[in-house]
C-alpha cells in the first residue's frame, strides 16, 4: 500500500475479516515481506522467539495487523506504532485509529484480524482439537449454570464447551482482560441460533454483540463488539479479505448463534 491510499471507511454493524491465504507459497512470500513492515521493539520480540514455528506465527500476524488496518486507515503498514496494554493487547497509537477497534487471534497457522467501526472488539479463532481441554477447564472453572447444561450433553459436550470458552476469550479480549479472570463471571447458553446470558456480566449494562461459528471446517470462531453510541442496533454484516489478495466474497465464517 502506498502511503496516500485513502482509507477505506466502515460501515456500522459491518466486520472486516482478514485472513491468510491458503496457497503455502504465498503465505511464504508474506513472511518474508512482513521482516520489512516491523518496528525495532517489534524485531527484538522476534529474536527472543526460538521455535521457528513460532516465529513464523509471530510474523505472520504482525503483518496481517499491520497491512490490514493500514488498509482501512489509507497508511504506509510500516508507520504505524503500537502500545500495549497490561495484557499484552496490541493498541494503535498512530494513526488516530477514532472509532476503529480491531482484535487479533491464532490457532496453529491460522492468523485472523478482525476491524470494525465499533467501541470494543474482541475475536477468538480456536482448533477443533481443543475441545476436549475445553470440557476440562469447563467442568472445573465453568458457572454452576453452565456445567448444568453440559452434564446433560453427552457427546456434544466437548465442542459446545468449546464454542462457550471462544466467547469468552472474544468478550474477555474485547474488554482487555484475560479469559482466566471471568471464566465463571461470563456465564452463557447458546440454544440453537441463539446466545444468551445466564447472568449479566458485572458491571455497568453495555449492549454486546456477540455471534459464534465456523471457520474454515476446522476451527471454531467467536466475535464479541459494542457498536459506537451513535449506531443503530442491527444484525452483523461481514466482509472477507485475504491478505495479498484483496477482498473475497467466499465466506471462511459461517455464523451459527448470535446475541444481538
Amino acid at each position: 500500500m502506498a502511503p496516500d491510499d485513502p482509507p477505506h471507511q466502515l460501515a456500522d454493524g459491518e466486520i472486516h475479516l482478514w485472513v491468510l491465504p491458503t496457497d503455502a507459497a504465498r503465505v511464504e512470500r508474506l513472511c518474508t515481506e512482513a521482516l520489512g513492515l516491523l518496528s525495532p521493539d517489534e524485531r527484538t520480540r522476534l529474536g527472543t522467539l526460538t521455535r521457528p514455528s513460532v516465529a513464523r506465527r509471530y510474523l505472520l500476524a504482525r503483518g496481517l495487523l499491520r497491512r490490514g488496518l493500514a488498509w482501512h486507515l489509507g497508511a504506509n503498514p510500516a508507520d504505524l506504532e503500537f502500545r500495549y496494554s497490561a495484557t499484552g493487547k496490541p493498541l494503535l497509537e498512530r494513526p488516530d485509529a477514532r472509532d476503529l477497534a480491531f482484535s487479533l487471534s491464532h490457532a496453529s497457522s491460522d492468523v485472523l484480524l478482525a476491524v470494525a467501526r465499533a467501541r470494543c472488539v474482541g475475536i477468538d479463532l480456536e482448533p477443533d482439537g481443543r475441545a476436549a481441554i475445553a470440557l476440562r477447564i469447563a467442568r472445573r472453572f465453568f458457572s454452576a449454570a453452565e456445567q448444568r447444561h453440559l452434564q446433560s450433553l453427552g457427546e456434544t459436550a466437548a465442542p459446545y464447551a468449546l464454542m462457550l470458552w471462544t466467547l469468552k476469550e472474544s468478550l474477555t479480549k474485547a474488554m482487555g482482560r484475560t479469559v482466566w479472570d471471568s471464566l465463571a463471571g461470563l456465564s452463557l447458553a447458546i440454544e440453537g441460533d441463539r446466545i444468551r446470558w445466564l447472568a449479566s456480566p458485572p458491571g455497568e449494562a453495555v449492549p454486546w454483540m456477540l455471534t459464534v461459528g465456523r471457520f474454515r471446517d476446522a476451527h471454531t470462531l467467536a466475535l464479541a463488539l459494542v457498536l459506537p453510541d451513535s449506531a443503530a442496533a442491527g444484525s452483523l454484516r461481514y466482509r472477507y479479505h485475504i491478505l495479498g489478495e484483496g477482498e473475497t466474497a467466499s465466506v471462511a465464517f459461517q455464523p451459527l448463534s448470535a446475541l444481538v
